[in-house]
């Protein structure tokens, strides 16, 4: 839970400036995504990098603890809805494109 909340403060500490209230929404949904999502991102993250390392000999084996999944997941989360919503923005409705 401490590095959910620690992926919560790295995205508040580096992102642009927002509105305090959009700011502080985007930081519990950090929160929240870090806590549920941690295991599986460290699932996901032990995968890739005993992937790669199973190319050594002799095969070396890591296991990501969900702390280190949780402190990934806050941080993916809120890069991924900001991306997102900056999308929303500028896109144009289905059906109103140019043709």
């Amino acid at each position: 839970m401490i590095c959910a909340l620690a992926g919560a403060a790295l995205y508040v500490v580096t992102s642009e400036p927002h509105k305090i209230r959009k700011q502080l929404t985007l930081a519990v949904v950090s929160f929240i995504a870090g806590v549920y999502c941690a295991g599986v991102a460290a699932d996901i993250i032990t995968a890739v990098i005993n992937a790669a390392l199973s190319h050594l000999s002799p095969p070396v084996q890591v296991k990501v603890t969900p702390p280190i999944g949780a402190l990934v997941a806050a941080t993916i989360s809120v890069t991924v809805l900001l991306r997102l919503m900056r999308k929303s923005r500028t896109a144009s409705p289905p059906g109103l494109g140019r043709e």
